[in-house]
């Protein structure tokens, strides 16, 4: 079971899709938190003083190099993501009881925002076992 299968694609950009795709769900979202939004040069070869050598560990940046070497791309923005995630985590505290005040304050949100977000049936994604408190790399 992929970690991140609670993750609707089809919300995403075409060239997100591509990314994700291309570099694989953790390697993609890994390099799209540290360098998403930015135009980049990616080398054709590992090169420790390059830019994204020194944000990226030398396993993403090799996979960004198989794909995308010797070209300049624009890396996609976490944010969309972080938003599903973040979505999936509010649904997972419903589910288990949580108050909706709790979950506004637990998330820096308004109560009829967690509402709004609540009552999107399709973004719930028929609890797909996704733990709201596992400590990943994901915040």
């Amino acid at each position: 079971m992929k970690r991140y299968q609670f993750i609707d694609h089809r919300r995403l950009g075409f060239f997100t899709q591509e990314f994700i795709e291309a570099l694989g769900d953790e390697c993609a979202y890994r390099v799209m938190r540290a360098v998403g939004g930015l135009h980049v040069n990616v080398p054709k070869q590992l090169n420790d003083k390059c830019y994204l050598a020194q944000r990226l560990n030398a396993a993403d940046l090799a996979v960004l190099i198989q794909h995308y070497g010797n070209s300049k791309i624009l890396i996609p923005k976490y944010d969309k993501i972080a938003k599903q995630i973040r979505n999936a985590r509010i649904h997972a505290a419903r589910k288990d009881g949580w108050s909706v005040k709790e979950i506004a304050l637990k998330h820096g949100l308004s109560e009829r925002s967690v509402f709004l977000i609540l009552s999107c049936a399709d973004a719930a994604e028929d609890d797909q076992q996704f733990d709201p408190y596992e400590d990943g790399q994901l915040f």
